[in-house]
């Protein structure tokens, strides 16, 4: 081997290496620099005081949004109707005090919040109210698993069959029934949204010009028979000007020669045939539905010092613009290869959830009122069931992200797509075999004055087996025979587990399935951090605030193990934090104390300065604020010091139980249900004089 001889001089080519070498230092020291932080060896160091963890300034803002939320809602039935003039530009619908009286009565704070209904019934306003009546009760004779509910004098009939949403839903409004004039509705009876309105129709009904298109003919038959797609009645519904309509993209068989889910993994090639595949979408042009801001003066870390594992959602679902502009987003959504056919016209069909773009009218699930037995609610109360008993016990909770269930997540058409599908593409992620993928960590650790965030690169198998532990229940769905086996050897399978013994994991996964997924609001009520993945939207969409409730999490999961090394390092990289490091913390307040006293406006008779003081509010209940303005850590003399990861997972998991009580309760979805029946009302006996 020749050895340069280091009394000569640098050659040309060496030179211009160590230019280059140079030139890129510079920019990197420039970039931090500007960025108000400086690398040290494998730490970013934060200098400026304004420069944080990006999740923590999403914690903050979304402490921010729940106490303005709080604190601005109406007091008053005379400010109640004065803000619904204002929001919605109509006077509120008949019984409407009556029903401001029923949900104080039932102890709703959030008056005012019903936004989601008005969005989903503007559309139905430009129906004449015959035309409405008409095509309910057509679609429910010609459209399979739909149900009428028919309410006359008070009293509801949704048919023989006790099984039915039809059925549940009545059981919903029953407390209210006497305030009820009649109305039926046509209540979908499947997961899967039914109603998409191609974009033509949406301009002749906004001109006033209806399409007498019989229901038949827009409904030949209740599955796509090679004549089309989900995809392509979502296309149709599209702006001419998008570009999914431009490229008149269209999910078709050929596009997956083998179902394999390194294809998610981002290699062209499968390890078994040699085959090429689709090539996965690009990250940040696709699988992202929302942009992350940064406040004034907060550290953007830049895509030249970390990777896009690094970047975190602000919420959840996803927006039809994304979709029609888009046209690789569909791959990922397993809604866009169901077998049931969509309703393609302005027809009033009530559903439990929906993508954007869909006309479908939202419901809450029966899933979330009364399913105990089903498995898809958690009732803390311990008179009921001894298990469900749940004081939140942080510290002896497993520190892993736990998930479990079936093999759903779409349909087959096209046929074997499924390693696409939501649970098999975080199965395949999350998996112990992965030997080929490497992953970069970046997390904070105790630093004195000013806060690191430490850098590492770790294998993914290792941080899988340490903190991952998920797996299927059972096969369903999975098209072919083919597909099945193929299943069964590539991925984890495990025995269900009861959802009372999932309160035993620090962190929860919820996925969604053929569509939303029916266990979220009884996750949020076991003292765990839920982090939730989907595209759905559903009636608690806006009453919930991301980041303060639960943890979002974007479609193609890159970003999860930064939110698991934020939360919980020492469990991920198997080094816990010692008592010095422990010392070195400092103590965090999430919410200026101004904001949080704003928030015990509504409940003025809860607050009292004492509470602040208290070291035995910390250890009984390991949250360390009051139930009424939620300060945080900070605020309570003498308590532990916490890193900040592990002090906001416990504020998470507590706030998210305080708001599964105290706002998703049964009768919280009973007042709910009962100002949707009374607004469906007024749309269907408009013409009505006596109305």
């Amino acid at each position: 081997m020749a050895v340069r001889d280091a009394s000569k001089s640098p050659s040309r080519k060496e030179w211009r290496s160590f230019a280059l070498t140079g030139s890129l230092a510079l920019i990197v020291m420039l970039v931090v620099m500007l960025s108000g932080s400086k690398v040290l060896q494998n730490h970013l160091v934060l200098t400026d005081v304004d420069a944080e963890h990006p999740i923590l300034t999403k914690l903050k803002r979304a402490d921010t949004a729940w106490a303005e939320k709080l604190a601005r809602q109406s007091r008053t039935l005379s400010q109640a109707k004065a803000e619904y003039r204002r929001r919605y530009h109509r006077l509120p619908p008949p019984g409407y005090d009556q029903w401001y009286e029923y949900a104080k009565k039932r102890g709703v704070v959030l008056i005012d919040e019903y936004d989601n209904i008005m969005r989903d019934l503007e559309p139905y306003w430009q129906l004449p109210p015959a035309v409405l009546r008409q095509r309910t009760l057509e679609a429910v004779e010609e459209v399979p698993f739909l149900h009428l509910l028919e309410f006359k004098n008070h009293s509801a009939y949704s048919g023989p069959s006790k099984a039915t949403r039809a059925y549940h839903f009545s059981r919903l409004i029953e407390p209210f029934r006497k305030q009820l004039p009649d109305f039926s509705m046509a209540i979908n009876n499947i997961a899967e949204p039914r109603v998409l309105v191609p974009w033509k129709e949406q301009q002749d009904l906004a001109n006033g010009i209806m399409d007498e298109t019989p229901l038949k003919e827009r409904f030949p038959s209740q599955t796509w028979t090679g004549d089309g797609s989900v995809w392509s009645a979502y296309v149709a519904s599209c702006p001419p000007e998008t570009a999914v309509r431009k490229t008149l993209v269209k999910v078709r068989a050929d596009m997956v020669t083998t179902p394999r889910h390194t294809v998610i993994a981002r290699n062209h090639t499968t390890k078994r045939t040699g085959k090429r595949l689709i090539s996965p979408p690009p990250r940040d042009t696709v699988l992202r539905g929302t942009t992350n801001k940064t406040a004034a003066g907060s550290l953007t870390i830049t895509q030249s010092l970390v990777s896009p594992s690094f970047t975190f959602e602000d919420e959840t679902a996803v927006s039809k613009e994304t979709l029609c502009n888009n046209p690789r987003k569909k791959d990922t959504i397993g809604l866009f290869y169901s077998d049931w056919r969509t309703l393609q016209g302005l027809y009033p069909i009530f559903s439990v959830s929906k993508i954007d773009g869909f006309a479908d009218i939202s419901i809450p699930s029966h899933y979330y009122v009364g399913a105990r037995r089903a498995g898809y609610t958690f009732d803390p109360s311990p008179e009921l069931d001894g298990k469900n008993a749940n004081p939140l016990n942080w510290p002896r909770k497993i520190p892993q992200l736990f998930w479990r269930g079936s093999t759903t997540g779409g349909g087959n058409n096209p046929p074997r797509h499924q390693h696409y599908f939501t649970r098999h593409r975080f199965l395949s992620i999350s998996s112990p075999k992965e030997s080929v993928k490497s992953q970069e960590l970046i997390y904070p650790i105790a630093s004195g004055s000013n806060p690191i965030l430490h850098r590492e690169i770790y294998p993914r198998y290792q941080l899988n087996r340490r903190v991952m532990n998920a797996s299927f229940t059972s096969l369903s769905g999975c098209g072919d025979a083919v597909v099945c086996n193929e299943t069964m050897q590539e991925y984890s399978f495990a025995k269900p587990t009861p959802l009372a013994d999932m309160q035993n994991y620090k962190f929860i996964l919820d996925l969604d399935g053929l569509a939303y997924s029916a266990r979220f609001l009884g996750l949020l009520a076991m003292g765990t951090v839920t982090l939730k993945s989907t595209v759905y939207d559903e009636f608690w969409s806006e009453l919930l605030v991301p980041w303060k409730h639960y943890v979002p999490v974007s479609q193609d999961f890159a970003e999860i193990y930064n939110i698991l090394a934020f939360f919980d390092s020492p469990s991920l990289t198997g080094r816990p934090v010692t008592a010095g490091a422990r010392r070195q913390w400092p103590l965090v307040n999430f919410l200026p104390a101004s904001i949080a006293l704003s928030s015990c406006l509504a409940h003025p008779e809860q607050f009292s300065a004492s509470n602040y003081n208290s070291t035995s509010q910390f250890s009984n209940s390991l949250a360390g604020w009051t139930s009424c303005g939620k300060l945080f850590l900070s605020d309570v003399r003498g308590h532990p010091r916490l890193p900040p990861g592990e002090a906001a997972a416990i504020r998470i998991a507590t706030a998210a139980q305080d708001w599964k009580r105290d706002f998703g309760a049964k009768e919280h979805m009973e007042v709910w249900g009962a100002r949707l029946a009374l607004e469906w009302a007024r749309l269907w006996n408009r013409d009505f004089e006596d109305f």
